[in-house]
């Protein structure tokens, strides 16, 4: 494993926390759709709370940039809703956070402490480390809750700033399998390429029926999807762990490997990864393997052609190889970030059959 370090990496804890009131359940049971824009969450505190510094605390953490993307888009986009007006429109928005200062007597934080329950409300007074809990499907289906809290204002303050990140990151995790991700039915699948790479490159990978394959050989697989405005775009490689070279970017160097392939009208054009803006890169965690995410600008050598790319490298010790998930996107008309949540939502799919993570 050490020939694979990891760059950056963290481990996230979700708690699940106990069931809200009884009265607050909807139709006995029956959950209806949740709602709301991808990647988007209704914040709802208390209005005197919000203004007096939590809206920038957020706007800082959720209205960063999205890597790497040629024009700025934010990461997740946010209203504010006061408790309120907190209506059943509202709690039908599929990404919600509940913002509460324990220490108040306000109405929002009544809310946070009943729907916490007497233990973990202790715990959250007395415990800084326990800022955050989960509770999924409240008011409609699939719909994620997050109550976010402090024992008082200065130390939930903290607790925004220092681990927001694992707040974007859930928002972002949920949205990958409950937005983008399900479009990707089972009915509509291409079993054909899914096969391929089954037996060409022993890759288990769900693949949406609309891509083909554009280059094929033993130990490669470019597969592609066009419409109108965006060219999706799914590179594959297997490498030998023997042959494997450990380098700064090795994820880069292999997809660079298969820019080659990649051609247009133009004389001597062919992919190349940009350098004009640094890569961005950390350990992750792909459906359960370890792998190394790297993020960045590709460009047409000799032409006039760029966009985004993700990357990811694998290291599969048991088959002696290193494998190499790269997804990139030509669309220039339209925004990035929704063509490049919708590669890494078919990414998200990979497994080696017949190990342990399958």
């Amino acid at each position: 494993m050490d020939r694979l370090k990891p760059l950056l990496g963290f481990l996230i804890l979700l708690i699940t926390i106990a069931s809200c009131n009884e009265q607050d359940m909807t139709n006995e049971g029956f959950l209806p759709s949740s709602s709301g824009m991808a990647d988007e969450v209704v914040i709802v505190a208390d209005p005197t709370l919000w203004k007096d510094g939590f809206e920038e605390a957020f706007k800082d953490e959720f209205y960063a940039a999205y890597p790497v993307l040629p024009q700025f888009e934010p990461t997740v986009r946010f209203s504010f809703v006061p408790f309120d007006q907190f209506s059943r429109l509202f709690k039908r928005h599929r990404n919600i956070i509940f913002l509460a200062d324990l220490s108040s007597n306000s109405k929002v934080s009544e809310f946070v402490s009943q729907s916490l329950g007497e233990s973990y409300t202790a715990k959250a007074l007395n415990d800084p480390d326990f800022f955050y809990a989960l509770k999924r499907d409240m008011w409609a289906k699939p719909q994620v809750l997050l109550y976010v809290f402090g024992n008082d204002k200065e130390q939930l303050m903290a607790n925004v700033k220092k681990n927001g990140y694992k707040l974007t990151d859930q928002i972002l995790t949920n949205d990958l399998k409950n937005k983008y991700l399900a479009v990707q039915q089972v009915d509509d699948r291409n079993y054909e390429i899914e096969q391929i790479l089954k037996n060409s490159l022993k890759i288990d990978m769900r693949i949406p029926r609309t891509y083909f394959v554009a280059k094929e050989d033993s130990s490669s697989l470019w597969i592609r999807q066009e419409s109108d405005d965006v060219s999706y775009n799914l590179f594959f490689k297997v490498v030998s762990l023997d042959s494997f070279a450990n380098e700064a970017f090795a994820g880069v160097a292999l997809r660079n490997s298969m820019g080659k392939y990649v051609e247009t009208d133009a004389k001597g054009a062919y992919m190349v990864s940009d350098t004009l803006l640094p890569f961005n890169v950390r350990s992750v965690y792909l459906n359960g393997y370890e792998a190394i995410d790297t993020r960045g600008l590709w460009r047409m050598e000799n032409d006039f052609m760029g966009g985004p790319f993700v990357n990811y490298l694998i290291l599969d010790e048991p088959n002696n190889r290193v494998i190499m998930l790269d997804g990139w996107v030509y669309a220039p008309k339209v925004k990035k970030k929704p063509q490049v949540r919708a590669l890494e939502a078919t990414l998200s799919t990979f497994s080696i059959p017949g190990s342990p993570a399958s």
